[in-house]
């Protein structure tokens, strides 16, 4: 539980997420825990910002902190598993999303990142259908569609990648940033329809 005072550092520290001020944020949640040190959801959100700073080393330490409070916190799980993912801790990432999946075994953000992992250990079509189960059980996720996009295209399935891309962007625009950067979807980057995705005509 957080007092009245760490409430207030927590849900500053989460507007300066939103205006994308990650070194206020940092002291925020830094303060956050002087205060309330065995709130596991202010270490994850520590994380997050440690992780976009750049810092996946403490990023992970974080997911370990709020781990080592609430065991079954599957935020925590599923966000040390996507640094995973970053830094190519493929089968480490696995565990970690199995670990959530053991007790929710739909939970549509695990199924979706395990299928992005299994597919880069060479399981392309088992990989494909926990990212399209993910997408069938929660249409609304971005990071399901996203993760969907990323399998097609490693199974060079352009057109499916490409629709798959655009249901990502039009649930959250943060995928038009990460889409630039992953290398599952440079193939579709050469694609004439891919920047109109990721930058939609303003009307």
């Amino acid at each position: 539980m957080r007092s009245d005072v760490s409430e207030m550092w927590f849900n500053k520290g989460v507007r300066y997420v939103r205006l994308q001020n990650y070194e206020g944020a940092l002291r925020c949640f830094e303060r956050c825990l002087e205060l309330s040190p065995r709130d596991a959801a202010t270490w994850c959100r520590l994380a997050e910002v440690h992780a976009a700073l750049g810092d996946l080393e403490a990023a992970i330490e974080d997911y370990d902190a709020a781990l080592g409070i609430k065991e079954d916190y599957a935020a925590a799980r599923i966000g040390k598993g996507r640094i995973l993912i970053d830094v190519g801790g493929w089968k480490r990432a696995l565990k970690s999303f199995d670990a959530v999946l053991g007790i929710n075994p739909d939970n549509a953000a695990a199924l979706a990142e395990k299928g992005v992992v299994l597919a880069h250990l060479g399981r392309l079509d088992e990989g494909y259908r926990y990212v399209e189960r993910a997408a069938e059980l929660n249409p609304h996720l971005g990071s399901a569609w996203y993760a969907l996009a990323r399998v097609l295209a490693l199974q060079d399935e352009r057109i499916g990648a490409l629709a798959a891309l655009r249901m990502a962007v039009t649930l959250s625009s943060k995928y038009s940033t990460l889409s630039r950067e992953c290398a599952d979807l440079e193939m579709l980057r050469e694609m004439r329809e891919f920047e109109a995705i990721i930058e939609p005509p303003v009307r």
